[in-house]
């Protein structure tokens, strides 16, 4: 059994797909509430990946503009997280952690509860951040 870790590459690769997959969903169901969406692209340096560019998400609503930006898929207890913000002042109600393969939405409030992702969870995600405003 190889203790190895995975080449940068492959970490990379999957990682931008993870993130593709989620916003392939989203930018299925967003239209459903008449809400448009806008695809960008960002700089990113990690220790672990080098440089790399991952897409950034804007969801406009008719309340506001939600930002998902790519944290990193290393994080401590989970497999990546993507914020999920108030654009421009990037105000945040929740944001999204990966585990067991599967991304779940976890609010950022004292409780911190954390809920599958889902269709719901995502119209959810997307109000309670609008409603910092």
């Amino acid at each position: 059994m190889s203790t190895a870790a995975a080449p940068p590459e492959t970490t990379l690769e999957q990682w931008l797909l993870q993130i593709e997959s989620l916003y392939a969903q989203i930018e299925e169901w967003a239209p459903k509430r008449g809400w448009a969406t806008l695809r960008d692209e960002r700089s990113y340096s990690e220790r672990r990946l080098g440089e790399y560019r991952a897409p950034v998400l804007l969801v406009h609503a008719p309340q506001g503009r939600v930002l998902l930006e790519p944290i990193s898929p290393f994080i401590v207890g989970a497999q990546g997280r993507i914020d999920v913000s108030q654009y421009p002042s990037f105000d945040s109600a929740a944001y999204l952690v990966r585990r067991d393969n599967s991304w779940r939405v976890r609010s950022t409030n004292v409780e911190a509860t954390e809920i599958p992702w889902t269709e719901e969870s995502f119209i959810s995600a997307v109000k309670s951040t609008l409603a910092l405003q």
